[in-house]
């Protein structure tokens, strides 16, 4: 059926405002300042993780057995056996309750009013890159346990209106959406780095993992090299059997932007951190084909009821692993993750300046005064610390 030219005139229009909408999310982000030291707090953000996030270790590519229904049914879990046994897991289960929630919701809008305090132009790439991921993480986070209990995902990379396409974030009067923090600030901001793809979390077992802590501008290259080598040498990532194909994640499929020329660039980016017998099986040269998937979310026990069974799957294996907390809403005995200190953490921070800590909020300070007195604009850099003054003046 043809369109009207009416039609087509509207749809040149929608086209051409996105393109106007997403040249201007990459003008707004783009500015940076190379010198700066400003560093941004995450001390919430980390209780949050190391209380709520499984870390299953380096993969062994073993498989998961086939589980036989136990005694009395007839009813079994169907797994995907070759990456069941791999990819962090968050303890979605516990976020159910309002609370626990809506502490998350609190550090969410308390990252989003951080430019409220300094302007991100004023941060390094460095420092710019690890607010950006873990605004992007705690916001999938956030997303899926409004959905949950999801057993699997896959309709949120597939759908048009998905988690990641909605305008849920609005950062310096800019509404903005997941997709819109990968390819238009991520991706543009950073040259189209693969790396940096391993820093995004996407809520199934067969996506990069979720990390136990928050990424800082200090250990952001060091951790997504590091998810990116749990990744590629998993079998989540990779896997092959014979010479003629090797097997690759749908993730690098969907990504394909970061690989102009697929086979090539990614042969080449998996090159640089894969080892073992795959390492063998990929300096052979053979076709990638990216169908691993496993679209199941990675909660610990919820999404996938036991039925009887002593696996990874079942919740009481699963509540030893992820070990007894005290103190906090992780009393003794509950199997609760401690977000009580989490909540603590957030309950300290003062409106004005919050995430930063006491010597850079004496610099800010001053940079405000500054800039009342004279009208006029003064970067951060401009101003030393009193300490720093001293030693110049030593030597």
């Amino acid at each position: 059926m043809k369109k009207s030219i009416t039609q087509l005139l509207w749809i040149n229009i929608a086209i051409a405002s996105f393109a106007v909408s997403a040249s201007e999310i990459s003008d707004k982000f783009s500015p940076y300042d190379a010198n700066s030291n400003i560093e941004i707090l995450y001390d919430d953000l980390d209780a949050v993780l190391k209380s709520s996030v499984l870390a299953v270790g380096h993969s062994t590519r073993a498989t998961a057995k086939d589980f036989k229904a136990s005694i009395g049914t007839r009813m079994k879990v169907r797994v995907n056996k070759l990456t069941a046994l791999e990819g962090n897991r968050f303890f979605y289960e516990q976020f159910q309750d309002d609370d626990n929630q809506k502490l998350l919701e609190d550090i969410q809008q308390s990252l989003e009013s951080v430019p409220s305090e300094v302007s991100l132009s004023k941060l390094n790439r460095d420092e710019q890159l690890a607010y950006w991921l873990n605004l992007y993480n705690l916001t999938v986070l956030i997303e899926l346990i409004d959905m949950y209990p999801i057993k699997k995902i896959e309709d949120e990379f597939e759908d048009d209106e998905t988690i990641f396409s909605k305008k849920i974030l609005n950062v310096e009067g800019m509404s903005l959406s997941l997709n819109d923090i990968e390819n238009e600030i991520l991706f543009k901001n950073y040259d189209a780095n693969p790396v940096i793809i391993y820093g995004m979390y996407q809520g199934n077992v067969g996506g990069p993992n979720i990390r136990k802590s928050a990424f800082t501008s200090n250990n952001v290259y060091d951790n997504l090299k590091s998810n990116a080598s749990d990744f590629i040498n998993s079998n989540r990532g990779t896997y092959s059997e014979g010479k003629s194909t090797f097997r690759v994640s749908s993730l690098y499929e969907r990504k394909e932007m970061y690989f102009p020329e697929f086979q090539s660039d990614l042969t080449a980016h998996l090159s640089k951190y894969i080892h073992g017998t795959m390492s063998n099986y990929l300096k052979a040269g053979p076709t990638l084909k990216p169908n691993i998937n496993d679209w199941k979310i990675t909660d610990l026990y919820k999404s996938q009821k036991s039925r009887g069974m002593s696996t990874a799957a079942n919740s009481a294996a699963l509540m030893d692993s992820i070990g007894r907390t005290s103190g906090g809403a992780g009393m003794p005995g509950t199997g609760s993750p401690n977000l009580g200190l989490a909540a603590e953490v957030f309950a300290d921070r003062g409106v004005t300046y919050g995430r930063f800590s006491p010597e850079q909020i004496e610099i800010l300070q001053k940079v405000d005064q500054l800039r009342l007195e004279n009208a006029g604009e003064v970067t951060i850099t401009d101003i030393k610390s009193e300490d720093t003054e001293t030693q110049t003046e030593e030597n």
